[in-house]
Order: C-alpha cells, then sequence, then structure tokens
C-alpha cells in the first residue's frame, strides 16, 4: 500500500473506524511507518470528533427566533455608544439569517445555534471590559489531573509482579521500601525498564515508557489499574529534581486533540491546562493515547520529552 492508495481509499474508512479487519491491517502497517499518512490519520479524526460535536440538526425554536430579532435590535440601538460598537460587529454576520427567520421551518446546526445564544447572553449580560471565554473541559485531561493528585501523595506500584535479574537469574521481591536482602533491580537499569514495559504488553497495552534518566528522572514505579469500561490503564510515575511526571496510557476510539496545543514536537502536542502542563500523544495503531502530566512549566516538560526516548511511541 502506497501513500495515495491509502489516502484516496483507506484514509476516511480508518479515521471512522469502520475498516474491514483485513483492511484495517494493512492501513495499521501503513501508517506505523509513515509519518506523513500517520499525521493525515490524527488530522482527520480531529476534524470528524468536532463534526461530531456540532453537526447535529436541530430546529429553531420560535423564541429563539425572536430574541435573535430583538438583540440586533438593541444593538443597532446602543450602536452611538463605544463600547458596543464591538458587539454590532460580532451581530453583523447573523443579519442575514435572521432575516429569514419568518420562514415556517429553519434548520440549523447545533453548533451555531448555540454560537448564536452565547452571542445574544454577551449583548446583555456581559459586562463592558469585555468577553471572556471558557474553554470546554476535556475528560481526559481531567482523569490525569485527578490521577495527579492522588499519586503526589499515594502511589503504590503494582507491576510487575517480580522483578528478574538477566545476569544470574535471581528473583527479587517487588517492594517499596528497599533493603540489601529484598532488592529490585536499580529504575536506572534496563531490566526494571524491561521489566515495566513487559508487564504493560501483558495487560494488552502499549510499553508506554519513557527514558528520561538524561532529564535526571528516575522511575518511582508502574502501575495496571481498570478504568470503569473495563479498560485497561497503565500508570507511571517519574520522579526528580525538578518534580514529579505521571504518565498514563490507555484506549481511546474517540479522543481527537484538542484545540488550543501551545507547541508540537513530532506528533506529540503541548498545553497549560488548569494549572498543569501536559503531553498529548497518539499511537500510530491500536487507538491508544498517552498523556504525560505535571506541576513544573511547559517549556521544562517539553525539554524533557526531547531528551526522552520513548519505548512504544516512535514504532
Amino acid at each position: 500500500m502506497d501513500c495515495r492508495e491509502y489516502i484516496s481509499e483507506y484514509l476516511a474508512g480508518h479515521a471512522d473506524g469502520e475498516l474491514a479487519p483485513l483492511a484495517r491491517r494493512g492501513a495499521d502497517e501503513h501508517v506505523s511507518g509513515c509519518p506523513i499518512c500517520r499525521a493525515q490519520l490524527i488530522e482527520a479524526r480531529a476534524l470528524k470528533a468536532m463534526v461530531r460535536q456540532g453537526a447535529a440538526i436541530v430546529k429553531t425554536p420560535a423564541d429563539l427566533k425572536s430574541r435573535i430579532r430583538g438583540a440586533l435590535d438593541e444593538a443597532d440601538r446602543r450602536a452611538a455608544a463605544p463600547w458596543t460598537a464591538r458587539l454590532a460587529e460580532l451581530f453583523a454576520p447573523f443579519r442575514a439569517a435572521a432575516s429569514r427567520v419568518r420562514e415556517p421551518l429553519i434548520w440549523a446546526p447545533a453548533g451555531l445555534a448555540a454560537v448564536i445564544a452565547i452571542a445574544i447572553l454577551a449583548a446583555i449580560a456581559v459586562p463592558r471590559r469585555g468577553l471572556i471565554a471558557t474553554p470546554p473541559p476535556v475528560p481526559e485531561f481531567e482523569l490525569a489531573i485527578s490521577r495527579f493528585q492522588q499519586f503526589q501523595h499515594d502511589f503504590v506500584p503494582n507491576v510487575p509482579a517480580e522483578a528478574y535479574e538477566n545476569q544470574t537469574g535471581a528473583v527479587y521481591a517487588w517492594v517499596i521500601n528497599r533493603d540489601p536482602v529484598h532488592r529490585v533491580t536499580d529504575e536506572a537499569d534496563s531490566d526494571a525498564f524491561n521489566d515495566l514495559a513487559r508487564s504493560y504488553r501483558s495487560a494488552n497495552l502499549p510499553d508506554d515508557l519513557f527514558d528520561f534518566a538524561q532529564a535526571g528522572y528516575t522511575i518511582t514505579g508502574g502501575r495496571v489499574d481498570q478504568l470503569p469500561d473495563g479498560q485497561p490503564i497503565a500508570y507511571t510515575l517519574y520522579e526528580g529534581a525538578a518534580g514529579e511526571i505521571v504518565s498514563l496510557c490507555f484506549y481511546d476510539p474517540t479522543m481527537a486533540a484538542p484545540i488550543g496545543a501551545l507547541n508540537w514536537l513530532g506528533l506529540r502536542s503541548f498545553y497549560e491546562y488548569k494549572g498543569y502542563s501536559i503531553c498529548l500523544s497518539f499511537y500510530p495503531t491500536g487507538h491508544f493515547i498517552s498523556i504525560l502530566i505535571t506541576r513544573m512549566p511547559v517549556t521544562q516538560l517539553m525539554r524533557d520529552v526531547a531528551f526522552a526516548d520513548p519505548s512504544g511511541i516512535s514504532r
């Protein structure tokens, strides 16, 4: 499969999750090795998610039509006041639509109806200092915040159940308080890194691990839990002098990259969200997402991620 064939025949169905198993396997294999088509797939999924959210069709209620006309008339009457001049400009695109509301049946996308309703409320109730837009919450980011807050005080690793030392074949119990008798391989060693990777794969999850050693972090440990829908989720805690980073990895076929990314590093997008810095990554296959969350500035998180060598996303 080449890029032209993928984009013309497979991209739309791949983004919608409607390909047959054999076709989906071929599409997954292609995007896993083609960054251009992988970016096209992520963009298509993001666009389709926005369309699903805003393309529901509803009938415009009669009282809403009346409020639109009234708000436009009120904006005209106050046009002499300096602070209403901008509001009159904001309502200008809706004048043509409002002139047609006399027809008995007018259908509008739900997203447009919501925008008009917000504009009406702004004209009536917003103070003169201007409009303040509140971005919609991102459920996946809310989950990351709640887990970060929990793990700051209570993080108990539960994988791997045992750690193996490959050189001697010795088996050590996984313990939190280490001592010379019950020793676990050092987190800086590749053995511990690989043990966590194998544990995540055994739970049908990607081995979502970042090598933050060059940035001054060590792996405190990993956890595998279940989401309310029964899907597994992996948590990894990294600790360093600059602070803590919590990684989440789970299956999510519907999420698209939220609007408002501050920067991009390859296929990773960076956000500031409710006082937290977040790095979001999409796996090219399997509909898995990876979220890194920390209290550090987003510029620090970007530098740390640039140093890291992820164990799964780059494949």
